[in-house]
């Protein structure tokens, strides 16, 4: 916890998060595709989505294949025995953690993918509007991550540029259905 971004509500943190990330954007002058005050915007038009999240989970949020642990059990089932790389944990929205594993896709695009299975088996949600726009804010948040986070990995548009287009190009699709 320390001085991560918090909040009394799911809605608060969450707001507290982007605040934060475009904060970081600014400090590293990384260059955004719209002004952060427009991200604000759009954030503050659709948070109140967030506030059907009652009880916070906790969530790894970096869960491509890479960090996570599976062995076959008995029957040949895989089991999990590990997760790692837990920089990015948090409390917050079981949906949020749909958005790392399945990069670049969409978890309501995809009801059918074995993990989005397994979350909706263990706790059933609908894809409904207000999922759909959870997990909307959700991958705006993790492509600005990406976005913002890129100087202190030594990503530059120079040396990655397909990578610099690609978030671009991602960031532009999520603000796009936040304005729609």
């Amino acid at each position: 916890d320390g001085d991560r971004a918090h909040g009394a509500t799911w809605r608060d943190a969450y707001t507290a998060m982007v605040d934060d990330m475009l904060a970081d954007a600014a400090d590293w002058a990384v260059p955004l595709p719209v002004p952060a005050s427009r991200i604000r915007e759009l954030v503050a038009r659709h948070a109140a989505v967030l506030d059907a999240v009652r009880r916070p989970a906790l969530l790894h949020f970096d869960g491509w294949a890479g960090n996570v642990l599976a062995v076959d059990g008995p029957d040949g089932t895989p089991r999990l025995t590990g997760l790692v790389d837990g920089e990015r944990y948090l409390w917050g929205d079981p949906l949020m953690d749909l958005v790392s594993p399945l990069l670049f896709r969409r978890a309501e695009d995809e009801p059918d993918d074995p993990l989005v299975r397994a979350y909706r088996a263990a706790a059933p949600f609908p894809f409904d509007a207000g999922a759909r726009r959870r997990l909307g804010l959700y991958r705006l948040y993790l492509y600005l991550l990406m976005t913002v986070e890129m100087p202190s990995r030594n990503i530059t548009a120079d040396n990655d540029p397909g990578r610099v287009a690609l978030l671009a190009k991602l960031l532009d699709a999520e603000l796009a259905d936040l304005e729609g």
